[in-house]
């Protein structure tokens, strides 16, 4: 019978709670189970990149956050209705990251979204063994046309 020694040292040192306490916990590779749209007039929740979304985030040890969700299905071609369809169904982004209590800052360097590039994505993170519940603060949706008050709840699990 094979031991992650690591794992368990791990689940040891650092308790599970709702605060991050320090980057430590956060870095390796998420992968991203759900995606979210909650709207704060109903609390109903829609899927933003359908029923089974593929993506991951990576923090480093260094600093960086890397992250990239794509609808699961999406199809190619390079007529311009494909294109944006491609682009509608994916984002994007990398910046160097800090943690605050249980905020995550990342400070967006990079993105699939130009608007993002040189602003701050936070979100709120909650941290339970394996698994981490990220919510985005409430604002105005940018994918709806009267503008619904939104915020995005991302499930992801730590990559095995």
């Amino acid at each position: 019978m094979r031991i992650d020694f690591m794992a368990a040292i791990r689940r040891t040192v650092v308790p599970d709670g709702p605060a991050l306490e320090g980057k430590g916990r956060l870095t390796g590779t998420w992968r991203v189970i759900s995606v979210n749209t909650e709207f704060q007039s109903s609390g109903q929740r829609e899927p933003a990149f359908g029923p089974e979304p593929n993506g991951f985030f990576v923090f480093t040890a260094e600093d960086r956050a890397i992250a990239l969700i794509t609808a699961k299905e999406r199809q190619p071609g390079n007529s311009l209705e494909h294109l944006a369809a491609l682009c509608r169904s994916m984002m994007a982004y990398s910046g160097p990251f800090r943690v605050e209590g249980d905020k995550l800052i990342i400070d967006v360097d990079i993105s699939s979204n130009q608007a993002w590039t040189g602003g701050a994505q936070e979100r709120f993170i909650k941290i339970a063994g394996d698994t981490m519940e990220m919510v985005t603060p409430w604002m105005p949706s940018p994918f709806h046309a009267d503008r619904q008050v939104v915020r995005g709840v991302l499930n992801l699990e730590r990559a095995k």
